[in-house]
């Protein structure tokens, strides 16, 4: 029995998963150690900024209890973006040629595009976080679905990085704000960042103490050998030292530095507490197609895949040394 179009097509389609995924183990990508990931079945998502219920109150002997009630935070959203792409080959390439070849060539890389695509969109969270207008990447809207109201900024309508004079309001009234301005990279400087989230910043919508634990000082290809210098430690006498003749920490031991290649700014650096704050929204894994236009007698090969992110909670993070606009 003669092999079919279809035939041909669908056995082509499966090999082509084998040749992707056998490229695609072959990748390490970043964004996974700072994100959460969570899977979706639709095509966003929506969270509220808890505030809380707040203290109890004394109640006096006979007195009635006080009543209180619970504060709405802000809405967040998170959508689910498509990302595809395609080739294909005419009828007369296929004739002269073995397409199986070129498909599996495609194929193969693909599987380097895909946790490519997926790396450099999320760290569009940290280059674009501090820009004062906000990016696109933050905005969360879909036509005719859903309005973000917090636009290209985060839902707090501020943007994810916020310096002194930009500071963020909480539900609570009090203000804050996560981006140090122009701090380098050092002991000093990181020792006041790490005081600045865990006793400042440590407040939930409301203003009451939280627990926060930086624990990834995420940087540039080009502070890497000042975080391990930094990040390195000798233990004399019980005491933790950074440099013999500069500001110790203890924080050596404690924080882990994490290189980006991804990052943009080649001086800007963060410290975040691993997978708190930001999400990675998976909806659709790869999808593979091969098939024959029948109008114009070429192949096509396809590849889609959907997936997205939000940040629900900006405490988590600090960054310096950041870009505020274009």
């Amino acid at each position: 029995m003669a092999v079919e179009r279809n035939d041909f097509t669908e056995a082509i389609r499966k090999s082509g998963y084998e040749w992707y995924w056998e490229e695609y183990e072959e990748i390490s990508t970043t964004y996974q150690e700072l994100f959460t990931e969570k899977d979706i079945t639709a095509p966003y998502i929506k969270e509220v900024s808890s505030t809380g219920m707040g203290d109890l109150k004394e109640k006096p002997e006979s007195e009635p209890i006080q009543e209180a009630a619970p504060q709405e935070g802000f809405p967040i959203y998170g959508k689910v973006r498509t990302f595809a792409s395609k080739v294909s080959w005419s009828m007369e390439l296929y004739d002269d040629s073995q397409v199986e070849s070129l498909f599996q060539d495609t194929v193969s890389s693909w599987g380097r595009s895909v946790p490519r695509t997926k790396d450099r969109w999320y760290a569009q969270f940290f280059n674009y976080g501090g820009y004062t207008a906000g990016h696109s990447v933050f905005n969360n809207s879909l036509p005719d679905i859903l309005v973000d109201s917090s636009g290209d900024l985060i839902y707090d309508g501020y943007p994810l990085f916020t310096l002194t004079g930009n500071a963020r309001s909480s539900m609570g009234g009090e203000t804050y704000f996560n981006s140090g301005g122009a701090l380098d990279l050092d002991a000093t400087n990181l020792q006041a960042v790490y005081q600045a989230m865990t006793a400042t910043n440590n407040r939930d919508e409301k203003d009451d103490e939280i627990i926060i634990e930086p624990n990834i000082l995420l940087i540039p290809p080009g502070l890497k050998f000042i975080a391990d210098e930094l990040l390195q430690y000798e233990k004399q006498n019980t005491d933790f030292l950074l440099y013999k003749d500069k500001p110790s920490i203890a924080l050596a031991g404690k924080i882990t530095p994490v290189v980006w290649p991804r990052l943009t700014d080649t001086d800007a650096w963060f410290l975040l507490e691993k997978q708190k704050g930001l999400i990675a929204l998976n909806r659709m894994e790869e999808q593979i197609d091969f098939y024959k236009d029948n109008e114009t007698k070429a192949y096509v090969a396809s590849i889609l895949v959907r997936f997205g992110g939000y940040v629900n909670n900006w405490r988590y993070m600090y960054g310096s040394n950041l870009a505020t606009s274009a």
